[in-house]
């Protein structure tokens, strides 16, 4: 194996697969990269066995070969290699020879026959998004998946589609993220998506361009410039989240997010951390931002609003509130969308239908509990 490229070059690929490689578990050989020349091509590939990353670079081939490496020795060497170097890799008795214009460097590796095979998935449904759509809908749906072991059904991103549609849904029990993008899909498409396959696909994602997505019984492939993310699915136990989401709502009330935001903030510091109970008094004349805890003391922000309905105190956990705002940090206003203080609220930016996020009421302490 021998082949010629910029250091810059070698720097990208190297990083698009090394995350997912450095995974630790039983098989030891996955802490590699495996760097593979054939037909003219450089791939890198890494892999977890349940999700893979694979990388193309343009390079000057010379001789064909194949070796894996481990992943993190070969990241942390090439990325201190100067951007604009030149460099020429070698492959001699399982040893990578990386030579630039004032260093040489060797990195051991193993026979690349021990590396689990990259099997692309060629049959199956297919769908196309725009980069930028893939990228905005993993910000606003990943934050709310479960973390929790017991509840794995939840640690993905669901996908349904028909039509000129696609839903993306995502939940851990107290919370939902909906988002719904345009699409051909043919027939009826479901599948559940593991959280860390969004992840990956995020961090990876190209800047522009479209993904090409391929759904087989099994894996789902993601196809975008230079880069490929092959995953398992999950076995899908996803919960009807429909039956969650209020069919509609009786009241709206639309704040200043930025506002909404520092008001929450300050809120929960004084909310505490255990409970992280923030309250929000809703009336014509604006809206009163609480946390307090007996521990701590309180906090309490006015801000104006755009409400013309009867007064209503409701609550929410205050870190559920602040990742809704994140995800749209680029909104100016921002619409709560209320029924009563005991049912699900919607959460959204003005004029945007696109996106809702649903969160579970707190109850609402009254005098008395404040007074204890």
């Amino acid at each position: 194996m021998q082949f010629s490229c910029k250091s810059q070059d070698l720097q990208h690929a190297v990083s698009v697969v090394q995350n997912v490689a450095q995974s630790k578990i039983a098989n030891p050989i996955i802490e590699n990269i495996l760097i593979l020349v054939e037909g003219g091509e450089v791939v890198f590939i890494g892999t977890n066995l349940t999700q893979t990353v694979r990388c193309s670079m343009e390079a000057k081939v010379e001789k064909e070969g194949q070796i894996a490496v481990p992943a993190k020795y070969i990241g942390n060497l090439v990325r201190e290699l100067g951007e604009d170097e030149h460099t020429k890799i070698t492959l001699k008795r399982n040893r990578l020879h990386i030579n630039c214009a004032k260093g040489k460097y060797k990195i051991g590796g193993i026979p690349a026959d021990e590396f689990p095979p990259f099997l692309p998935v060629s049959e199956g449904q297919k769908v196309s998004v725009s980069c930028d759509e893939m990228r905005e809908m993993i910000r606003k749906t990943v934050f709310c998946t479960s973390t929790e072991k017991a509840r794995f059904e939840l640690d993905g991103v669901k996908i349904e589609g028909s039509g000129k549609e696609i839903v993306f849904a995502a939940t851990d029990g107290r919370r939902l993220s909906v988002v719904r993008l345009s699409g051909d899909v043919e027939g009826e498409l479901r599948a559940l998506v593991p959280t860390r396959t969004w992840q990956e696909l995020g961090r990876v994602l190209p800047e522009s361009g479209e993904v090409r997505v391929t759904f087989g019984e099994q894996k789902v492939m993601f196809e975008a410039g230079d880069v490929t993310v092959l995953s398992s699915l999950l076995g899908d136990n996803f919960p009807p989240y429909d039956q969650i989401l209020p069919k509609e709502f009786s009241k709206q009330v639309v704040l200043d997010r930025q506002g909404l935001e520092k008001a929450v903030r300050r809120a929960c510091v004084m909310a505490g951390e255990s409970m992280n109970q923030v309250t929000l008094s809703i009336s014509p004349q604006g809206v009163l931002v609480e946390g307090e805890s007996r521990a701590l003391g309180e906090a309490r922000d006015e801000l104006e609003v755009e409400y013309d309905r009867e007064p209503i105190k409701v609550s929410y956990k205050g870190d559920y509130i602040l990742d809704f705002l994140r995800s749209v940090a680029s909104a100016e206003k921002v619409v709560i969308e209320i029924n009563d203080a005991v049912t699900p609220a919607g959460f959204r930016e003005i004029d945007k239908e696109e996106y809702r996020h649903i969160i579970m009421p707190m109850r609402v302490p009254d005098e008395e509990e404040k007074a204890e």
